[in-house]
């Protein structure tokens, strides 16, 4: 009844990987009922495309007691995911290990979008390098310099200094209160740079 109630496919199986249980969001994972599998070899139902292999999860296991990591998974019917999964030795009360405990979760929408926003913010770092005028984001906090791009780096190196100097600050000066309207109407008057 527990495991058919958490919304991660959780899988138990014995020692030699023949399924014991699963519930019903792992139903919907594989597209199997568990009737249908029970007993099955579990890499019958679904097949480990890309995961690491038996040594690297053995290590894990030893170090920490479980191993987590992502891998692409194969169904029955031929579809495929990527799934989050951990895997932990299944312990009788005697501390004996009678199989293993499975638990994934389907992040094929997830990783999908990942993957998306990691191209976006790749195109758009690449429209920054290219521009011959000097881009930086400083952090206000620390006065850190959090991006600058190739021009600024050509002209200043990496140090927050030319943001500064830009700004027309000293290292020691940075503010971390926000201008106000009024303020950035002054500033704005007295910005040398402006228009050109």
């Amino acid at each position: 009844l527990v495991l058919r109630n958490i919304l991660d496919g959780v899988l138990t199986t014995t020692i030699d990987d023949r399924i014991i249980n699963y519930n019903a969001t792992a139903e919907q994972i594989f597209g199997a009922p568990l009737s249908e599998v029970v007993g099955e070899r579990a890499d019958r139902v679904v097949e480990f495309i890309e995961h690491p292999t038996k040594a690297e999860v053995e290590s894990s296991i030893i170090k920490s007691g479980f191993w987590q990591g992502e891998a692409k998974i194969q169904r029955k019917d031929g579809s495929q995911f990527d799934a989050r999964v951990y895997v932990s030795p299944l312990v009788d009360t005697k501390g004996k290990q009678t199989g293993w405990m499975t638990s994934m979760t389907n992040i094929t929408e997830a990783k999908r979008v990942r993957d998306q926003l990691t191209a976006a913010h790749e195109r758009f770092t690449t429209v920054l390098e290219g521009l011959d005028a000097a881009v930086s984001v400083l952090g206000v906090q620390y006065g850190e310099l959090l991006f600058a791009n190739r021009s600024y780096r050509l002209w200043f190196g990496s140090k927050a200094e030319g943001h500064l100097s830009l700004a027309g600050q000293q290292a020691t000066e940075v503010d971390v209160s926000l201008p106000s309207v009024d303020d950035i109407d002054d500033e704005r008057k007295r910005d040398r740079f402006e228009g050109l």
